[in-house]
């Protein structure tokens, strides 16, 4: 589209006559590209699968501190990808046929770019990855249903950051309660079994970072005990 209204102006440049531009180029060309469904159902195709990184990008958009949902939106848009390059999707959201073709001249290539080394050597991709993310990500409600505690590391990363910022007495005993709690987050049992705990329950999750689920967890030298939770 904007190559075509580079053409208008340089038409215009050229030709200065605004009714041959009327009926020669804009009733002519423009017109039938914008009453184009099928040019616009394509736009929405390469939009839909731009849209994951999109999201994931605008993660940075936010004030609040969003760390806990990089790891999470990473592997959303992993599965989502694999979906579409699986075959387990097979049409797009404005109802075009996910073919061998558009898999391999629109989708994979979208989803390698992810691959491509920045300018520092390893792939923006790998640069977000870190333990400290993924740490967060699993105690993310939002991402519960992904069950984020079976993310590779997931466990190690939680234990190993609890370790790092705990400062008290006892580490080892307040490690295995945190361990405990953290099984009853996984399960939704016990403290964790109120509906009004999990936010993602009506939609909240993702628009708030996840220190504010676990805001009334207090560590003491018996071990994390919690507290009110901010609803």
């Amino acid at each position: 589209m904007l190559k075509l209204l580079k053409q208008v102006v340089a038409l215009q440049k050229a030709v200065g006559d605004a009714a041959y531009i009327e009926a020669h180029f804009v009733n002519d060309i423009i017109k039938p590209r914008v009453n184009d469904t099928g040019f616009w159902n394509r736009v929405a195709d390469v939009s839909q699968y731009v849209f994951p990184y999109l999201r994931l990008l605008r993660t940075a958009d936010s004030n609040a501190p969003m760390l806990s949902k990089v790891h999470g939106r990473k592997m959303q848009l992993e599965e989502q990808f694999k979906s579409w390059l699986s075959g387990a999707v097979t049409t797009t959201s404005s109802g075009t046929v996910v073919t061998d073709e558009l898999r391999d001249t629109l989708i994979r290539p979208i989803y390698e770019a992810k691959d491509h080394p920045s300018q520092s050597g390893p792939s923006y991709w790998e640069n977000l990855t870190s333990e400290f993310a993924l740490a967060a990500g699993v105690l993310d409600p939002e991402f519960w249903s992904l069950k984020p505690w079976l993310w590779p590391g997931a466990i190690d990363a939680v234990q190993a950051q609890f370790r790092k910022r705990y400062v008290g007495p006892d580490i080892e005993g307040v490690t295995r309660q945190m361990l405990i709690e953290l099984d009853l987050y996984k399960d939704k049992r016990g403290k964790f079994a109120p509906v009004h705990l999990w936010p993602q329950e009506s939609d909240k999750a993702s628009m708030r970072p996840a220190w504010q689920f676990w805001s009334g967890c207090a560590i003491t030298s018996a071990g994390p005990t919690l507290g009110a939770f901010c609803p």
